[in-house]
């Protein structure tokens, strides 16, 4: 490799031979017979001492050189060590272990090793920064990892990370130098890019190098095929693309050992208990045999299919043994029909998103040799990635079979599907046409939710509550009760965990989660299983494994409490008000929406134009007032008797808006949803989307407040309508006497809003029908 750099390097090994000298005279050894006739063989390789680039000098003097570096090589690591010596971003390499020299003999076209980088201006700037850090002291990262690829002759390709150590190198500035100040240093640094700003500052040649460099190599082929595979499959259409069979037998291949074998890959549909061929390009199912879809029980017996769909374990089959997993003969038809193709050796696996089955893969090979249970144990930490994946594509491929449904069968909300009948008798009629605008005005709306209070830093305080207490577990793990002193790597690691719950305890912020996550599964996790798999330290991971969710493998307490909270909420809340609005429906029909977030909030819009057929009044809006009123009372109620079932303690807060001039909705095609038409109307969206954050005015507190019901209005006559129901309300006991009447802060684009507030009885409520002003069938 001949480019330009900042130095000229040459092998010197003056600095071993005084530390060899130097251990003589300490030890008194020169007049002993064996370091005698060693320091004469390092005495008379004297042109190792002055610099050499020359190839035959340095292998002239090899049994100099093997003795010099003899502590830098230890004999037991020889055959497992991939290590050499060399100049800095140089060809020239000397002294490899016998483990790189099987290297080398193993590889395609390879006698020797070089790092892969973009260009020759990269080789330059990375020239500098070794005499940035070296001569001025600049600390620069200059111990970061490269990798190479290499091939094979038998065709495989392995991957290997190296690690350069420059310790031993010594830089003396030549004839060429310049001096860098300070902010010349800075300049350089903040133009990492700049290759002809470094060339001026730190010319070609300006500095000669005397010493060597220790490069260290690690095989890395399988973390680096299965991180390639991440970054393959992240994509949500990654299992749909031409290649990604290809790419996923490669990946396989490189673990299992051998690419001796065929992948297949199927669908599974809990709900028909049905495989289905996978729709990407380029795959098949094998099990399948040609068919589109297939029931599970016709294609394996029960027992298996038992295994694959419920237990989640896989199927191996292999002619040699004639039995899956213990069973005796195959048994399942699918894999008699594979045996009869010729196939020797067969594994079935689920891949499993949640608890449930999502698809299978297949493996299948001809030679009985190469599929086999421990190839599961070998390809397990490929399967997570390649499920995620395969959920993205059933996701996405769910959305195509709804767009289509929407597209030719859309379900309508029974209220307005008589207009969109009329709209698509109009296409029929009318196919060149352009699509016609569906819009219903004059509707009023109402607008309502059940908010669960402060959701967002509740579950920030159950992410850190749980992160915290795993890295504490992991930290108690590896104290080992003062075991750690033989080990430093273990008291770094501590003092990492350390530093992570003291940030923990100060805050929380975007991207924590799942930082400290990877860094657990990548820094914390290999040590405790090494401490699992030696009998000495088992015990100290044991308080810690006790402490992780069985299926997501994380300390998963606090979080799992709030989800299944909001989702036990949300659940009871929707389908309370579902339930309510069909009664109400009955009343008039009017339209609804309803949303879970973290609460459920719902619109409603009533007015003569949705219902044609039918007269409306002003008393059937007022009717759909009160009743939404009494609705939000009837599900604080419900949420009152929910709350002691709920893992984590949450509060909702219930919020109105009062909205009295009607408006025009129309339907976008494009997000088949309904939304307001008309700038004027855009004010409504605005103030129902701020509303939940909005202040009262000289107090500084929040609008919504938990046991209440808020209503927010901005004219006269709506409070005085909602006085009028207050009063009622707490006529029948759903609220309290007395309302509050608060006037809130300003907001951008909501201004001049006021609200009525009251607190809930929960006690004294009585829910009866016969007591509401006005009935809701008219």
């Amino acid at each position: 490799m001949e480019v330009d750099l900042p130095f000229v390097a040459y092998f010197d090994f003056s600095a071993l031979r005084d530390s060899y000298r130097k251990h003589m005279l300490s030890r008194e050894l020169t007049d002993h017979p064996l370091y005698a006739e060693e320091w004469k063989i390092i005495e008379e390789a004297s042109e190792l001492y002055t610099g050499t680039r020359d190839e035959s000098v340095l292998h002239r003097y090899k049994r100099a050189i093997e003795i010099l570096t003899r502590d830098l090589y230890p004999d037991l690591l020889e055959t497992n060590e991939i290590k050499a010596l060399g100049l800095p971003l140089s060809d020239l390499y000397i002294r490899p272990t016998q483990r790189l020299l099987g290297v080398l003999e193993a590889a395609k076209q390879s006698k020797s090793f070089s790092i892969q980088t973009p260009d020759d201006d990269y080789f330059y700037i990375m020239g500098c920064l070794f005499i940035m850090s070296m001569h001025y002291g600049v600390s620069t990262q200059m111990n970061r990892p490269y990798l190479m690829d290499v091939a094979m002759k038998d065709g495989s390709a392995k991957t290997f990370r190296i690690f350069i150590n420059a310790d031993h190198c010594v830089f003396t500035p030549t004839e060429d130098f310049r001096e860098l100040d300070s902010l010349q240093i800075k300049q350089l640094l903040k133009s990492p890019e700049d290759v002809e700003l470094w060339k001026t500052l730190i010319p070609p040649g300006s500095f000669k190098m005397l010493g060597f460099t220790i490069v260290n190599m690690f095989d890395v082929t399988r973390d680096v095929t299965l991180e390639r595979l991440k970054w393959y499959l992240v994509k949500r259409d990654a299992l749909s693309r031409k290649g990604s069979r290809d790419m996923i037998k490669s990946s396989l291949a490189t673990f299992i050992g051998t690419d001796n074998f065929k992948v297949g890959l199927s669908r599974y549909d809990q709900k028909t208990s049905k495989l289905a061929r996978h729709m990407g390009e380029g795959w098949k199912s094998y099990a399948l045999s040609g068919h589109h879809t297939t029931s599970l029980d016709q294609m394996y017996c029960e027992v298996s299919s038992a295994q694959l769909s419920r237990e989640h374990h896989y199927l191996a089959w292999n002619a040699e043994d004639d039995q899956i997993d213990g069973v005796s003969e195959p048994a399942s038809h699918v894999i008699r029909y594979l045996h009869e193709k010729g196939y020797q050796s067969i594994i079935f696996i689920p891949l499993v998103y949640g608890d449930e089955m999502i698809g299978l893969l297949e493996l299948i090979s001809r030679d009985a040799q190469v599929l086999s249970p421990m190839t599961y144990s070998i390809i397990e930490s490929v399967l997570p990635v390649l499920t995620v994946s395969l959920y993205s594509f059933i996701e996405n491929h769910q959305t195509q079979l709804e767009s289509i449904i929407q597209q030719h069968y859309t379900s309508l909300h029974p209220s307005i599907s008589w207009r969109f009948e009329e709209a698509a008798e109009s296409r029929l009629q009318s196919p060149d046409g352009d699509d016609e605008d569906i819009i219903f005005s004059q509707v009023y709306p109402l607008f309502g939710q059940a908010d669960i209070m402060s959701s967002s830093e509740i579950r920030n305080r159950a992410i850190q509550s749980d992160l915290t207490l795993q890295l504490k577990a992991a930290q108690e793990a590896l104290a080992m009760r003062g075991e750690q002193e033989q080990l430093p790597i273990i008291q770094q690691l501590s003092y990492e965990l350390d530093q992570h719950i003291t940030d923990l305890r100060i805050d929380l912020s975007a991207g924590d989660e799942l930082s400290l996550l990877t860094f657990i599964r990548e820094r914390v996790d290999p040590v405790l299983q090494w401490m699992r798999s030696d009998s000495r330290y088992a015990s100290y991971v044991e308080t810690y494994d006790a402490l992780l969710d069985p299926e997501l493998g994380i300390v998963y307490r606090e979080r799992k409490k709030f989800e299944s909270s909001v989702s036990l909420i949300n659940r009871e809340l929707a389908d309370f008000f579902q339930k309510k609005q069909a009664e109400a429906q009955l009343a008039y029909p009017h339209y609804c929406e309803i949303y879970k977030t973290d609460g459920v909030e719902y619109n409603l819009y009533i007015g003569q134009s949705i219902q044609p057929s039918r007269p409306f009044e002003e008393f059937h809006l007022k009717n759909l007032r009160l009743w939404q009123l009494m609705t939000c009372c009837e599900q604080e109620q419900l949420y009152a008797r929910l709350r002691p079932r709920l893992p984590m303690d949450l509060e909702i807060r219930s919020l109105i808006l009062c909205h009295d001039s009607p408006m025009a909705i129309k339907f976008r095609v494009d997000e088949k949803k309904f939304d307001v038409d008309g700038a004027y109307n855009i004010r409504y969206e605005i103030v129902k989307k701020r509303i939940d954050k909005a202040v009262v005015v000289g107090s500084g507190e929040r609008l919504t407040k938990t046991g209440h019901l808020t209503v927010v209005y901005s004219q006269d006559k709506e409070r005085e309508e909602y006085e009028q129901y207050f009063a009622y309300l707490a006529s029948i006991g759903y609220l309290d006497a007395s309302a509050e009447h608060l006037t809130l802060e300003d907001m951008p684009g909501a201004t001049g809003l006021r609200a009525l507030r009251a607190a809930i009885r929960y006690e004294e409520a009585e829910m009866t029908d016969r007591r509401r002003v006005i009935s809701l069938v008219s």
